[in-house]
């Protein structure tokens, strides 16, 4: 309690005098991949007990380089430095590599400067080099290729459309596919990849130029879901943070997932590929346990949680205009729950009576319950529909007083996830100017009717922002 005392007053001192707040706490995000133990490119982990991703894709002169100089003093020489790279002073006159020293801390080009550089000018890695598997023709945008490292969604290819390496054109890779290896020790991953617009060129094998971007990325192991502290975890979300190290616009970013059961399957995503998602992506083939339910805000009636794995309501309102009682749970989702979910709620009544599910903006779910005989209740929606915005359960009967008691949720069809696999890539050049974590989960169903509200007590006070 200590941490969330000292948080509760570090915000109570951030207000003003005449305002008020309630501190409700979601639950502390988990960091499952604390040491990013996956393969990183075209970046560097720094940190000890829990490690961060910067860009490592920039260097610079350390001594002035002359016109028609092709020797180039560096500050380093980059470990993603290879024969046929391509750095640029510019951005536009693009260098490609021939050789390095590293003793000598000495880069040699295949083109000559074209004007003097002063000690300390920045060098960017623009590109390192693909090598083209299959033919691709014109106007296709799917696209073969072999490659050092791995290709990840949100990644760029740049190829020079004309004989000068300043004709570069730029494609984006929408889905990066990994095909097998290659026998190449240099070029070992072969990749399909999907290209945002159609090639402008045809690109043949062992005949045209293709780069990738050197863009930072990062491609975790395949890692467990983890588990609550006192509970299991249910449906959960999938995050991360990034954020430049100035106050510049963001870089932009690409997330992507996929997501396995037991014996291997891909849940989200496939075998060789991910897919493409948004910051707090939801996790919705978890079962929902009953301790998940306990931040739920009942709107008629009383309840709350109970254990063991339990949520109780009990119907001590009556409908306006009828002769039954009522009892009302509801949770907001926040983000939105995807359709297409399917869950079994078990539910029992002391009193025969009609629960019904409402995964608003679908139709309401209904089933007559009857006395002490413990249901399972179907919640669905249909797939491609409008994402869930909230979820409630309301329980009608006859009789005052009626306890209904609702427990774990499973998934009756859908495989169960257990493991997930993670990677992105940020679309930035320099060393100090960007810093990204690792994945971030977070319980899906902890205290969300609270979020963004103000407190109201219904009676005297009434002000102040919740902050979670």
């Amino acid at each position: 309690m200590g941490k969330y005392q000292e948080i509760t007053r570090l915000i109570e001192h951030s207000v003003p005098d005449y305002a008020s707040l309630k501190i409700v706490p979601r639950g502390t995000p988990i960091f499952p991949d604390l040491l990013m133990s996956g393969r990183v490119r075209f970046a560097r982990r720094t940190g000890a007990n829990f490690s961060v991703l910067n860009p490592d894709n920039q260097f610079f002169l350390s001594a002035p380089g002359e016109v028609d100089q092709q020797t180039l003093p560096v500050t380093k020489i980059l470990d993603w430095l290879e024969e046929g790279a391509l750095i640029t002073f510019n951005r536009t006159e693009m260098l490609e590599v021939q050789t390095w020293d590293p003793t000598e801390k000495t880069i040699q080009v295949a083109q000559r400067l074209s004007a003097r550089r002063e000690t300390g000018a920045q060098i960017d890695l623009w590109a390192t080099p693909l090598k083209i598997h299959f033919d691709s023709p014109s106007g296709t945008t799917q696209l073969y290729v072999r490659s050092r490292y791995q290709i990840v969604n949100g990644d760029a290819i740049t190829f020079p459309i004309s004989e000068s390496l300043n004709s570069l054109q730029q494609i984006d890779v929408l889905d990066a596919s990994q095909a097998g290896t290659d026998l190449d020790p240099d070029f070992p991953y072969i990749y399909t990849l999907t290209l945002a617009q159609a090639l402008p060129i045809t690109m043949l094998a062992g005949v045209s130029l293709c780069y990738l971007r050197a863009f930072p990325s990062y491609v975790s192991q395949v890692l467990n879901v983890p588990k609550l502290r006192n509970a299991q975890m249910g449906p959960f979300l999938l995050d991360f943070l990034a954020s430049p190290l100035n106050s510049i616009a963001r870089y932009d970013e690409t997330f992507s997932i996929r997501t396995i059961a037991s014996g291997n399957t891909m849940v989200e995503g496939g075998i060789n590929s991910f897919k493409t998602v948004n910051h707090n992506h939801p996790i919705v083939n978890r079962p929902i346990y009953g301790e998940n339910m306990i931040f739920w805000k009942m709107r008629r009636g009383y309840g709350g949680f109970i254990k063991p794995n339990r949520f109780r309501m009990v119907t001590t309102e009556q409908m306006t205009g009828s002769t039954e009682w009522v009892a009302r749970v509801q949770s907001r989702m926040v983000p939105p729950l995807p359709a297409g979910i399917r869950y079994d709620f078990r539910v029992q009544a002391t009193t025969a009576g009609k629960i019904i599910a409402i995964p608003y903006p679908h139709a309401p779910i209904t089933l007559n319950i009857a006395a002490n005989t413990p249901t399972v209740f179907t919640v669905e929606t249909p797939n491609g529909g409008a994402p869930i915005q909230r979820l409630d359960f309301l329980f009608t009967t006859t009789r005052e007083n009626t306890e209904v008691t609702i427990s774990d949720a499973t998934l009756p069809v859908d495989p169960v996830v257990g493991q997930f696999q993670y990677q992105y890539v940020f679309r930035v050049l320099g060393s100090t100017n960007f810093q990204a974590t690792s994945v971030i989960v977070k319980p899906y169903f902890l205290s969300l009717a609270d979020l963004s509200a103000r407190y109201n007590d219904g009676k005297s006070y009434n002000s102040g922002f919740i902050y979670l």
